[in-house]
Parts: structure tokens; sequence; C-alpha cells
């Protein structure tokens, strides 16, 4: 779904309105956030065949869900249904929101896969925003800034691990009891050498999980069932090795290694290093530099 067209199915074509909002795009899904205040100066309602999980930032005292008018309240997530009417029950102003936008067929076919099910229908209702999913929404939107070698994997990745929270979390019409069996052949091996190899390569989820003979939710559940990381997780870490390794041992500058491990850019090669290792790459390298 293209930036555009997302914003053809919603009727919020207020002036000034799309020039407020920011779209980070990835397989299935979109994150929407707001980068300045934005005012909705009419009651309305839309539908879209999306589902769409919003998070305010303050709390929006009437809104529809459907027929029902509720208060989305501040650092909540509110589900919206695919299709399901949804929109301002009053004028609003200095609305401050996130929102996360979901493909049907890509919800549809996870749900079949992991609970035998592909009509979905979430509770309208006010739930906890908590850590988990504000990380994997904050790490899809670092990731998609950066574009990095590994950004589909990883935004495909996320993607996936963000409607599963979903589908674990919301009260819908899943049931944890209704878990689909779906069994497959266990290589992750197979993938562990992979990602020690191209760990600065370009390469989707689908592909790496077809290495394991596994769908890429199954692919995800599994590896961090064998090793205690997702693949993301790992293949940060992976990354974070190899740059350790080159700093004590080459004489690459620092931005050389940033590519060689497969960064776009020294800034973001950077940060993910502090938060990994605790200093910057810099620092580390003098630490050796001491040493000897």
């Amino acid at each position: 779904m293209e930036r555009d067209m997302l914003l053809k199915e919603k009727p919020f074509s207020y002036p000034g309105f799309k020039e407020k909002m920011e779209f980070f795009k990835g397989k299935g899904i979109s994150i929407i956030t707001a980068k300045d205040v934005v005012d909705f100066p009419e009651e309305g309602t839309h539908a879209h065949s999306s589902y769409e999980f919003v998070f305010p930032y303050i709390t929006l005292e009437s809104a529809w869900a459907g027929s029902k008018k509720m208060s989305f309240e501040q650092n909540r997530l509110i589900p919206i249904n695919s299709e399901q009417e949804h929109g301002p029950a009053r004028p609003l102003e200095g609305c401050n929101i996130l929102s996360v936008e979901v493909e049907k067929e890509f919800l549809t076919e996870l749900a079949e896969e992991i609970y035998g099910k592909r009509e979905v229908c979430f509770k309208n209702d006010n739930y906890r925003f908590d850590s988990t999913i504000k990380n994997y929404i904050d790490n899809f939107i670092e990731e998609f800034k950066n574009g990095q070698s590994g950004s589909e994997f990883i935004l495909q990745s996320l993607a996936v691990q963000i409607t599963v929270y979903m589908f674990r979390h919301l009260r819908s019409n899943l049931s944890a009891d209704s878990s689909y069996n779906h069994c497959g052949k266990e290589n992750i091996n197979k993938v562990i050498d992979y990602f020690m190899e191209c760990y600065n390569k370009e390469y989707s989820l689908d592909e790496v999980a077809k290495l394991a003979n596994l769908s890429p939710y199954y692919f995800i559940k599994v590896f961090k069932n064998q090793t205690g990381k997702t693949p993301y997780e790992f293949l940060q870490d992976v990354k974070i090795a190899k740059a350790c390794s080159l700093l004590r041992k080459s004489n690459y500058t620092i931005t050389e290694i940033c590519f060689l491990c497969g960064f776009s850019n020294s800034s973001h090669f950077a940060n993910v290093f502090k938060r990994r290792m605790g200093i910057s790459p810099s620092e580390f390298r003098k630490s050796f530099i001491k040493l000897k």
C-alpha cells in the first residue's frame, strides 16, 4: 500500500494534514506519526481495509469505533478492525497520535498460520501500551530511516513481531488455546552460519526462513527458542561482534568498519554499538590500544 493510497482511503484532507504526518512503510505494515499536532475541525467517520492500531499521545475524549462512542485514552493502544467506521465524534484540536496500519491480507495470513483462522476481530478498547510494543515500533522506524544492509529482512521481522504482539495482547476472536500446530524442520544452525557469513548482505525474512524450511512466523519463533534471541537481535549482535574484531585487529577507520559490517552510516553504527557495548567504537578501540 503506497503512501498516497493510504491517505486516499482517509477523509482527513484538511489543509496541511499530509505535511504534518510522517510515514514508515514495510511489507504489510505502515507506521504513521504526527510531526506536529493535528486538528480535526469536524466530526466524521471513515473506514479502510487495513487494521489500524492507534496510540494517542493525548486523550481523544470523543471518538467513534464502529457504533461505539468512546474515549481514546492517552498513551494507550486502541485497535480498529478492517472496514470498521471510526473517527472523531466531535471537532478535536491539538491531537498528537501514532498509528500502526497492518494490511488485511498480511494480518489474516499470519492469523491463519498461527491459529487456523482468517477472520480476525479485535475488541475496541483501551489497552496497555507497554515497553515491548514501543521498542518494536521504535526499532522499525529507526531501521526504516537508516536503510542499511539487511533492512528488508529486519523490517519484515519486526512487522511479524508487531502483528503477533497484537494477537497475543489484545482481546479478539482468536484464542491462545486454538494455536495451530505447524511442524517444520528445525535447521537453525544453517541460518546461523548464513548470518555469520552474510551479515553485511541484503536478504529478506522469507529467504532466510526457507533455509530452515519454516514459514517466517515459525522461523522467528523457533530461532528465538533455540538461541534466546530474535533473528533481528542475533543479526545485530553478529554485526557488532565483527565490528569489535575489526576495531581490535585492523587498521580500518571507524567509518570503513561501519560499512564493512553492513551499516549504512556512521551515526547509526555508533548508536547501535554503544547500546550493545556500553561505549562508543572510538572508546572501544582506544581501550585496546592502551593494553598494548
